[in-house]
């Protein structure tokens, strides 16, 4: 198993090489695709291995190339927290006012399906603007802490009780203060070496998520906070994320492809429902963002807008919901912004110049 499994990731990592440079989601269905035909079905998606193990190295890797610009911050702030709230309340009315769910359930899928994925925004954007890219990058890893904090809230609350909201931004909270701190100690009392970063990461990672905090957010101010205060030179550590995180890419689609096993027609109309709601949501919000930041030109606005794609982070927060209607809509709405994304991102970006 592990051997063809290895084979699958480096045939995947050949095809994107042929792929990104026209259209960059291609090579993400072919790993998904593959995954899909030739691992065996009594493997599955592993939820856990993906949230403890996959993401805190891209975490980091996007704290560490943080860098603040007033212009970009603010639209990624904005996208981040307004964004994912809009998204979750917008797709939310629509399940409810459809009457394919109780309110709470109609809630608990829309925080699943909101967030952008970070893995698939980074595949999908390699060849963007570097700005514009890192927005988009920063904006996919906070809105996948605030959808996971929101999943979290909807799953064991049934409305949004004035207790709920303290104790939720009293996670947010909390969890920058860990994620800050642990830094300073990190930076203070060892060389950034790159096997001691990645353990405190993976230790800082489980132990705010065991806390029920937002392990996401506690990591990307991390790097954020070790980058702008580091003592030594990270060249070793940031080289080798980023071959861990390149690897792990092509991991995610092709152990993401056994999910699509678990797709039921009848789930079709709620997926349909959900992905127009998130694309409606989406040019809602990038407009509002563009106008009230005026930060963005036109062109960035739409190619903002295409980049509205869900991956492994939707898939495994269904995974853990353990509710089958919520795998398979999230499996659903998964391929259908990856096809959406191969069809406009790379044209869109070549067309308006930003690819």
């Amino acid at each position: 198993m592990e051997s063809a499994l290895w084979a699958l990731i480096a045939a995947s990592m050949g095809m994107s090489l042929l792929c990104d440079h026209f259209f960059p989601s291609l090579s993400c269905i072919f790993a998904a695709g593959l995954g899909a035909l030739l691992i065996p079905s009594t493997e599955t998606f592993q939820p856990d291995a993906f949230l403890y193990i996959i993401v805190p190295p891209v975490v980091l890797q996007s704290g560490l190339s943080y860098k603040w610009s007033r212009r970009r911050s603010k639209l990624t702030l904005f996208m981040a927290w307004a964004g994912t709230t809009i998204t979750t309340a917008w797709t939310t009315f629509g399940l409810f006012t459809m009457r394919y769910t109780g309110l709470s359930t109609a809630a608990a899928l829309a925080a699943v399906c909101s967030p952008t994925d970070t893995v698939s925004t980074g595949v999908l954007t390699r060849r963007a603007d570097p700005d514009l890219r890192r927005a988009l990058q920063h904006e996919s890893l906070l809105n996948d802490a605030v959808g996971f904090l929101f999943t979290h809230l909807f799953a064991h609350a049934d409305g949004l009780e004035a207790s709920s909201i303290a104790v939720l931004v009293l996670t947010i909270i909390g969890s920058a203060a860990v994620g800050l701190f642990t830094s300073h100690v990190h930076i203070t009392y060892t060389d950034h070496g790159a096997v001691s970063t990645l353990i405190c990461v993976l230790f800082l990672y489980s132990i705010v998520e065991w806390a029920r905090g937002s392990g996401i957010l506690a990591l990307f101010l991390f790097g954020i906070y070790t980058r702008q205060w580091r003592e030594h030179d990270m060249e070793a550590l940031t080289t080798t994320l980023d071959v861990i995180v390149d690897v792990l890419e092509k991991y995610v689609y092709v152990t993401m492809g056994t999910t699509l096993r678990h797709i039921e027609p009848g789930h079709v109309g709620v997926a349909a429902v959900v992905l127009a709601s998130l694309y409606t949501s989406r040019i809602f919000h990038v407009t509002l963002g563009g106008c009230l930041i005026r930060g963005i030109t036109l062109e960035e606005g739409i190619f903002l807008i295409g980049c509205n794609v869900r991956g492994a982070f939707t898939i495994a927060l269904a995974s853990l919901s353990g509710i089958p209607m919520f795998q398979s809509v999230a499996i659903l709405i998964v391929i259908w912004t990856h096809v959406l994304g191969l069809i406009t991102i790379g044209p869109i970006g070549t067309i308006l110049d930003i690819i």
